[in-house]
Parts: C-alpha cells; sequence; structure tokens
C-alpha cells in the first residue's frame, strides 16, 4: 500500500505539474482574449465552446467501459494487451467523434451566417480533435503512464497559446477555436509517436451491445454534468446578456484554476479506484481511498478560497477593468470551491462496478442542474444582478455536496457512528476557514492589508486545521518530505 501511495503522489504530481504550466500559459491567453473581446466577446466565445465540450460530455463512454475494467485490458505488469473489448471501445469512439462532426457542421448552416455559424464549424473541427486525443489519453491512463501524457499536453498547450496570442487580434473570437484543434493534433500526434492507438477496427455485435449497455449509463452521467454547465451559460445568457456571461465566466476560470489540484488527483486516481472496485465484495480500505483523500481536499481547498478572496479583486480590477462586474460574485466562489471539493472522490466511486450507482448519479446531477436554473430565475425575478446566477450555483453545489456521501457510507462508512465522524471531519475545517474570512473581510485595511495582511493572518490562524491534517494523513513527513530531502541529499556537490 505504500508503493500504491507513492505511485499516486508521483502521478498526481506529473498532472499537477502539467496542469500548473497549462495555467500559467492559459493566463495571459485569457486575459489578452478577453481584452480583445470584451465581456459580451468573451460571453459569446463561451456559448460556442458548447460544441467542442461535446467531445468530453457527448460521447457514449467506451472508453469509460474501457478504463472501468482496466484489469482485464492489461496484463499483470500493467502492458496494454491485445483486447476485442478495447478495440471494440476504440473503434466505436472513433464512429461516434466522426457522427457527432457531421451533424453539428451539417447543424451550422441552419444559423445565421456570420461568427456564429463559421465559428460553430471550426468548434466541431476542434471537437473532433479532442475525441481523437482523448483515446490517446485513455491508452495511458490505461497503462499509467500519466508522465507522458502530461509531458504532450503541455507541448500541445504551448503552440495553442502561442497560436491564440498571435492570431487573436485580427481572427477574433476563431482564434481560440481553431487553436483547440491544433492543440489537440498536435497532443495526438505526440502520443502516437510514443504510444500507438494498438488497436484493430472491429466491431463485434456482442461485445458491442455489452458495453453500450454499460457505457450509456456513464455517458448519460458525464452528459448531465455538461448539462449542467451548458444549462448555466444559457440560462446566463438568456436573463442577463452575454456582457453578464463574460463576467460570469471570468470568475468560473478563477474557480477552475483553483480546483486544479482536485482535477488532476482524481485523474490520477480514478483508474486505481476503479481497479479496487472491480468486484462486487470483499475489503474496502475506505482510510487510504477514500477518507484521508477527501479530508486532504476539505483542509487545503479552504486556502484557496482565501487567496482568492483577499487577491481576486485587486488582480481582477488592475488586470480586466473591463469585467469589474464580476468583483461581487468572488466573495461566494470561495464557498462553492469548498462544497464542490468534499464529495469529487465519492462521487468517482459511485461509478465502479462495486457500487454501480451512476444511474443515481445522473438525477443527483439533473436536480442540480434543476436547482440552479430555478434559483437563478427565482432571483432574477428579484431584480438581482448577475449574483443571482452565483448563488443559483451555490445552491446547486450545496445540492451535490453531502448526498453522495450519504448514498455510498454502506460501503464506505458502515459502522455506527461513522458517517458522522465524516462528515464532521470533512466539514470543520471548511466551516472553520470560511468564519476567518468573514472576520477578516470586515477588518478595514487598505490595499497592503488586503494583499499580505490578510492573507498571513488567515494563515496563521488556519494553521491547527493543517497541523491536525498533517497529524492524520502524514502526507508531507511520510511521502513528501523524504522524497524530497533524498533529492537535495543527491544534488550537494
Amino acid at each position: 500500500m505504500a508503493s500504491l501511495e507513492r505511485k499516486l503522489v508521483a502521478d498526481t504530481l506529473y498532472l499537477l505539474g502539467r496542469t500548473a504550466v497549462l495555467r500559467v500559459l492559459q493566463i495571459p491567453v485569457l486575459l489578452v482574449t478577453a481584452r480583445v473581446l470584451g465581456p459580451e466577446g468573451l460571453g459569446l466565445l463561451r456559448i460556442i465552446d458548447v460544441i467542442p465540450s461535446l467531445a468530453k460530455y457527448g460521447k457514449i463512454s467506451f472508453t469509460s467501459v474501457t478504463v472501468r475494467e482496466v484489469s482485464q485490458v492489461t496484463d499483470s505488469e500493467g502492458r496494454l494487451i491485445n483486447s476485442l473489448a478495447r478495440d471494440v471501445a476504440y473503434s466505436a469512439s472513433i464512429l461516434w467523434a466522426i457522427l457527432l462532426t457531421i451533424l453539428v457542421g451539417a447543424g451550422s448552416f441552419v444559423l445565421q451566417t456570420g461568427p456564429v455559424q463559421t465559428g460553430t464549424q471550426f468548434a466541431a473541427l476542434a471537437m473532433f480533435a479532442m475525441s481523437i486525443q482523448s483515446l490517446y489519453a485513455t491508452n495511458c491512463q490505461l497503462v499509467k503512464n500519466f508522465k507522458l501524457m502530461a509531458t504532450s499536453s503541455v507541448i500541445g498547450e504551448v503552440l495553442r497559446a502561442i497560436f491564440v496570442l498571435t492570431t487573436i487580434t485580427f481572427l477574433g473570437i476563431y482564434a481560440p477555436l481553431i487553436a483547440a484543434a491544433i492543440g489537440a493534433l498536435i497532443t495526438a500526434a505526440l502520443l502516437h509517436r510514443q504510444m500507438p492507438l494498438g488497436i484493430t477496427f472491429r466491431l463485434d455485435r456482442q461485445e458491442l451491445w455489452r458495453q453500450t449497455r454499460i457505457a450509456v449509463p456513464l455517458s448519460l452521467g458525464t452528459l448531465a454534468f455538461g448539462l449542467e454547465s451548458w444549462v448555466e451559460r444559457g440560462t446566463i445568457a438568456a436573463l442577463w446578456g452575454l456582457d453578464r456571461l463574460g463576467n460570469y465566466m471570468i470568475l468560473i476560470s478563477l474557480l477552475q484554476a483553483a480546483t486544479l489540484f482536485i482535477n488532476n488527483f482524481l485523474e490520477a486516481f480514478a483508474v486505481h479506484l476503479y481497479q479496487r472496485l472491480g468486484t462486487r465484495d470483499g475489503p474496502v480500505d475506505t482510510e487510504r481511498m477514500i477518507r484521508l483523500p477527501t479530508l486532504t481536499f476539505a483542509t487545503i481547498i479552504p486556502l484557496f478560497a482565501a487567496l482568492m478572496l483577499f487577491w481576486g479583486p485587486f488582480f481582477l480590477t488592475w488586470l480586466l477593468p473591463q469585467f469589474t462586474k464580476a468583483v461581487p460574485l468572488i466573495p461566494w466562489a470561495g464557498v462553492i470551491l469548498w462544497l464542490g471539493a468534499i464529495p469529487s472522490l465519492y462521487i468517482t466511486a459511485m461509478y465502479s462496478t462495486r457500487l454501480d450507482q451512476q444511474v443515481i448519479s445522473i438525477f443527483l446531477r439533473l436536480a442540480a442542474t434543476a436547482v440552479f436554473s430555478l434559483t437563478a430565475l427565482f432571483l432574477w425575478h428579484s431584480d438581482w444582478d448577475v449574483e443571482g446566477a452565483i448563488v443559483g450555483r451555490l445552491a446547486s453545489t450545496a445540492t451535490m455536496a453531502i448526498t453522495p456521501i450519504l448514498l455510498t457510507a454502506r460501503v464506505f462508512h458502515p459502522g455506527p457512528g461513522e458517517l458522522r465522524k465524516a462528515l464532521v471531519e470533512y466539514l470543520a475545517p471548511g466551516i472553520w476557514g470560511l468564519l476567518l474570512m468573514v472576520g477578516l473581510t470586515s477588518l478595514p485595511m487598505g490595499t497592503l492589508g488586503e494583499l499580505l495582511l490578510k492573507p498571513l493572518l488567515f494563515l496563521l490562524l488556519y494553521l491547527p486545521a493543517l497541523l491536525r491534517w498533517e497529524k492524520q494523513c502524514l502526507l508531507i513527513s511520510r511521502l513528501i518530505w523524504p522524497k524530497l530531502r533524498g533529492r537535495l541529499v543527491r544534488n550537494k556537490p
């Protein structure tokens, strides 16, 4: 189990390093794109961006079935083997990507000529390129080669960023869409050189039907997640207009940057989790698989929330003065960040063979989408500005915060009092952090106080929660520090 922990830390660090580099590249791209397009243009771009996201949210998840059944397509040493299941999954995925691209491309001619129609066509090409890239990424997941995945993604993103920065002034809204296709194709080409797909194109009827019965519920769960994002953008555009949507999406970009740790850990951990929950009986190591990682999220995320609260308004006003309407939304974002982090591993586990709760997860996600829409509509009727949208997002996130933990308690917290103890452990650090943020926000300080003194005070007062977390997880003292110390010793002259 210690080797598994070291592997997870290494995989997470690879992916975390990749995403950190991607975020560094994406920040100037986002700033330049926002400045050139303005709030309304950025809002329109985010509406058209729904189409490339179909590569992730609109696909039939045949590759997810392969990841879920990883032990059947790899040997005892973790290498890919010739497999009918993988051949069928990848072949069906390619055909679905082609069909979806044709449908979106043909549908674009129904739209009015101009930026929306042309942008939709470029977005369809980006969607197809991203679909092909995802097959190579699945190969990396199956063999747990996250280093290769990270390296190729960074190279593709560098070229994508260069393209946007050099063409946005004359290509306008089309530049990010074309760049998305270029970045995906380059990443796929780099992965192909190191790890070809290695499949035979075939569609065995019996195997295809077996996978479809599993993939459709998995796809509906992913689609429900995408639907939540699409409904969110459409609702805000319809109620408050593209200008407000552009301001809102700037804040969402900040939220996505802050959640990179969680996303990278889940990407590295999902295949391990599915492997250990691949049977319907036997013991479950809740402590290492679920409790300690979730406790880490619940304790570390309030630090990111505090930085967003204290630094966000200054840097947003300084760097993007056209987007000052997003400043009032920032205080709500910290709570959303924290509540969204807590159930993430439990939601992932719901798709495993052991729990088999993907259909329930779909209804949860649809319920959260309905909560957002109804809350936003009610607050819009009550004459709220776009703050009503962020409150709706908070309400939908709260809907998903505790429910997955309750639904999976029979597997992860079956003993008397275990569920209550877990909930208290998960909620206590965030509640303490939120109380500190409210208290510090009420203190009158100048710019220097907001940028330096308040974050330092927060860190000092939040230190007991961090020490308690380290005492339970021993992540720094047992896993990270020995590795870092070993490198320092080796590098000594």
